[in-house]
Formats: C-alpha cells, structure tokens, sequence
C-alpha cells in the first residue's frame, strides 16, 4: 500500500516507518572508549530525538543513560551529539534528520555514562566569572532596600550572557576548547 508523507512531515517520512538510532554507550566500570550499539524504531510524527531515547530505554533497553527535564529547550540538560552536531534533544525532530540517527555525548566534554556528559567544570567556571547582577553591599544583597530598574539599553548589554542555559552546546562545538583545557 502506498502513502503518503503526512502533512507536516520533511524528508518523505510516514508514520510507522522504521528509524535506525546508532548510540554510544559507555559503563565506567567495564568500558574504557565508547562502543556504540543500534536499534530499530518506529518514527511518529512530531518525534524528537529525546522522545527517541525515551522509547528505547522504555521498551528496548532500560541501562540507556542521558539527561532530560524540560522538554522545552529551557534547561538545557539533554544537550547531546546527533548526526555530527551539537544539539539538545528536546528540540531536534527526527523528521529533519531523517531515518539515520547518531546519537553521541557532547565532545569536548569527559563522559560519566552513556550519553551524559560531565557539566561540573561548565557550572565551576560559570560561577567564578558570576554573569548576574551583583549588588553593593552585604545588606543590600540580602535584604534589597528597593526594586532595580533597568532600561531596554541596559538589558541589551547583558541580556546574552543572561541567557545561558549552561548546556555545554558551545563548549562542544568549540575547536579553542578541543584543543585547549584551559
């Protein structure tokens, strides 16, 4: 029988058709490099790549170790390698990939487990360097004598570094970072 794509849909990709997601693995205790394993699932409209993942540790394979929270490309907790770019899971439909998916840790970045990166010097670093608004005083950071407005030019000049996520997408991609530990 033949259908067609669905409304929506890229790539000619039709309910029911079968996705192939290559994921690294990796245990501490029994691995020393990544190995990757694959699985076979059937796509739906509307999937992402963490709704990928989910169904293979809820059906196929429960060990499958990756991080998610909000789904919505707020927190930034499922930030991942998929098909040789850095990217949160949340946020990336399988339909725009296609029926091929590799699934990696961010690079750049060491490995606790499966597709979990180690994030402890991203937060370390973002702590040191304190990208919010201090104010003077002890008195006035803890009991605040009255609410601080700020104008639109004000905003524009900090607003980007107000906005990290903290999900390591950018360490990832970064070829200073790859080669250098700083």
């Amino acid at each position: 029988m033949d259908r067609a794509a669905e409304p929506g849909t890229s790539g000619g990709m039709r309910s029911g058709d079968i996705v192939t997601a290559k994921i690294a693995r990796y245990d501490p205790d029994r691995d020393r490099t990544l190995r990757w394993q694959t699985w076979k699932v059937a796509w739906a409209p509307g999937m992402t790549v963490l709704d990928l993942l989910f169904h293979i540790k809820e059906t196929q394979d429960g060990s499958l170790a990756f991080r998610a929270a909000c789904r919505m490309a707020n927190c930034g907790s499922c930030g991942m390698h998929v098909n040789g770019r850095p990217r949160l899971a949340c946020d990336t439909q399988i339909a725009e990939l296609g029926r091929r998916i590799v699934v990696g840790p961010l690079l750049n970045h060491d490995v606790i487990k499966d597709l979990v990166p180690d994030l402890d010097p991203i937060f370390e670093r973002h702590r040191a360097v304190q990208p919010y608004l201090i104010r003077d005083g002890d008195s006035e950071k803890e009991h605040p004598a009255r609410e601080y407005r700020q104008t639109p030019a004000e905003m524009t000049a900090y607003i980007q570094f107000a906005a990290c996520i903290t999900c390591g997408l950018c360490l990832a991609a970064c070829p200073v970072t790859a080669t250098d530990q700083m």
